[in-house]
C-alpha cells in the first residue's frame, strides 16, 4: 500500500467495509510492511506482539482471514 497511506486508508484497503479495531490496524500495518516476502500468520502475530503484547494469536488469524476476504 505504501508508506504515505494513512491509518484510515490502510484499514479500508485491508478490511473493506468491516470494522477496523486498533488491533486489526496494527496487524494490517505489519502485513503491509512485509509485502516483499511471504510470511505465516504466526510470524505476523509475533511481529505485532513485540509492539503490542496484548494482541493474541487468535486475533491475528481472524484479522488475516478478514483481510483475505477483503482481497488484501
Amino acid at each position: 500500500m505504501g508508506p504515505d497511506m494513512d491509518a484510515k486508508s490502510l484499514g479500508r484497503a485491508a478490511y473493506g467495509a468491516a470494522r477496523v479495531s486498533p488491533q486489526r490496524l496494527a496487524i494490517a500495518a505489519a502485513a503491509d510492511a512485509t509485502v516483499e516476502r511471504a510470511f505465516s500468520v504466526d510470524e505476523l502475530a509475533a511481529d505485532v506482539r513485540r509492539r503490542d503484547p496484548g494482541i493474541g494469536l487468535a486475533t491475528g488469524y481472524r484479522a488475516v482471514a478478514a483481510m483475505e476476504a477483503a482481497g488484501f
